[in-house]
């Protein structure tokens, strides 16, 4: 299983959506899920009102700013 890296520009009160993708069983176990790969959210950077974030997470999730 591969990983991806989203970056993502974020104001006070905005969201980040991160869902499983249409083709993984909801089913699965959240130790299955993650067994190859984890989840990180890294703070990149902080200016006056807006945040910068990296995210790392296996490409079977979807990661959306909303």
């Amino acid at each position: 299983m591969g990983v991806k890296r989203v970056f993502v520009d974020r104001q006070a009160g905005q969201v980040i959506r991160i869902e499983l993708g249409p083709h993984v069983n909801p089913k699965m176990s959240v130790e299955h899920l993650f067994s190859q790969s984890m989840l990180e959210i890294f703070v990149m950077r902080v200016e006056e009102g807006k945040t910068k974030l990296m995210v790392t997470a296996p490409e079977y999730l979807q990661v959306t700013p909303v």
